[in-house]
Formats: C-alpha cells, structure tokens, sequence
C-alpha cells in the first residue's frame, strides 16, 4: 500500500477546489468553514506530496487558506485495507463517514458527483487524499 505521509510545514505547492456536492455546497466553503486541525479528503487522478499547500477556489485565483496533506493512498487500497473486510452494514456506514469527509452527505451522492466529473475514470484509478486545514 502506497501511503505517502507529511512531516514538512513549509508551501509546497497549490491545490484547486472547484467542485459542489448533492446540495449544491461548493468544496470550498466546506474547507473555509473548518478549523486547524479538521480533516477532509478528495480525491485526485494524480499523487499529491507531502507539504503544505495553498487552497485556491479556480485556477488563476488567490489562496483562500492552507491545509496540510496528511496521506495519499490509491482509493482502492485504502477501501481494501477499511472497508471491504467488514459486514454490509459496517461497510455502508463507513463509506457514508467516507462520504462525510469528502463534503456529501452520502456515499451515492459522493459516487453521483465522481460520475458525472468522470464519465470515464474508474473510481479505483484516483488517489484518496487526506488532509487538515492549518492556522493561517
């Protein structure tokens, strides 16, 4: 299992947030509204390393806050590793938790959005990114 970990503070690069969930809620807000230290995940087709990094709302727009890469890990490691040894009930809820940490209220609508961004993309090909929001 591929897990990339932090251990630096220092900016190491940018990362863009521009997607909304079931409810319309953009990513953006979601990550603006946490505190120091609260988790979130995304999901990306490419490896993000370990660093701090700017959060930008669009490409060419301003850092809006910083958060910290916490891991990276291909999607389907991870779900082999938490979620498929369990029962069904267990498994549904932990990817509803899942869900949760990535701004959506429920794993479907989680897998709705991942489908309709892309079509072509196996969700087992994208890398589940760990972060937390640091102090300004």
């Amino acid at each position: 299992m591929l897990v990339i970990s932090l251990s630096s503070s220092r900016i190491s690069g940018s990362m863009i947030f521009i997607s909304k969930n079931e409810k319309g809620e953009t990513k953006i807000d979601k990550i603006l509204a946490m505190k120091p230290g609260d988790r979130m995940v995304t999901r990306r087709l490419r490896p993000v390393l370990p660093g701090v990094r700017a959060v930008q709302p669009g490409r060419g727009k301003h850092q809006v806050c910083k958060i910290r890469v916490v891991s990276c890990v291909l999607h389907w490691e991870w779900y082999w590793a938490r979620i498929h040894p369990c029962s069904d009930v267990v498994k549904q809820q932990r990817l509803d938790n899942e869900a949760r940490l990535e701004g959506f209220e429920t794993w479907q609508g989680f897998l709705d959005c991942i489908n309709g961004m892309h079509k072509k993309i196996d969700l087992n090909e994208l890398y589940r990114i760990e972060f937390e929001k640091v102090q300004q």
